[in-house]
């Protein structure tokens, strides 16, 4: 940001049309960051006298209403993949990038192992499988 701010020769204006872009450039910047912050978040009560995949379930569900269970899916698979796998960097990527044009064979890749997340398979999905398995 600070060489495109460089490249704009801001210095050359007046110091209070100067002044006027960069005001406006950092109210642009506070409205994302509001914006971020006012998202509609994902809650989750975690019970301990539920299984763990009554617990996942339920997050899931919650995550379905707003529209996320795909990339809450992604997010808990790689974040076990992680744990399971600590001395391995497990890929945090795109979820709503196929695979392909990110130039991997799954969503995540361990060793000789591809695993593809979805919550609503198709049979492109599972050809997909089967002609790398």
């Amino acid at each position: 940001m600070l060489q495109a701010l460089n490249r704009a020769n801001l210095e050359k204006l007046a110091a209070e049309r100067r002044n006027e872009i960069l005001n406006e450039m950092q109210r642009f910047l506070v409205g994302k960051v509001v914006e971020f912050h006012n998202r509609e978040r994902i809650k989750m009560i975690f019970d301990p006298s539920k299984s763990t995949w009554q617990n996942i379930q339920g997050l899931l569900a919650a995550a379905r209403e707003t529209g996320k269970e795909g990339p809450v899916a992604q997010h808990l698979v790689g974040a076990k993949l992680q744990l399971r796998f600590p001395d391995i960097a497990v890929g945090n990527e795109s979820y709503s990038t196929a695979d392909e044009q990110l130039g991997r064979p799954g969503d995540f890749y361990i060793g000789d192992t591809a695993f593809h997340v979805t919550v609503a398979p198709m049979i492109g999905v599972y050809e997909k499988w089967q002609t790398q398995s």
